[in-house]
């Protein structure tokens, strides 16, 4: 089974501030990388990918990187 938030919030009987809102709404497209509408594990990887390019991490580095990155299990 694979954990993934789409970024949709159950509405309850209080109303959300508007900048709440917002700012989850940003969040939640910030993470969801691969713009799939889903926060899942392959966003996790992509931006692991994409981190260890533009930082250019050392390749001893980079196993350490990924596994506190992607595998959470």
């Amino acid at each position: 089974m694979h954990a993934c938030f789409t970024g949709k919030v159950a509405h309850s009987s209080h109303k959300m501030s508007e900048i709440w809102q917002r700012k989850m709404a940003t969040f939640f497209h910030r993470l969801d990388i691969d713009n799939d509408g889903i926060i899942s594990k392959s966003d996790f990887e992509l931006f692991c990918q994409r981190f260890i390019m533009m930082e250019k991490v050392v390749p001893d580095k980079q196993e350490e990187l990924r596994k506190t990155t992607v595998d959470v299990s």
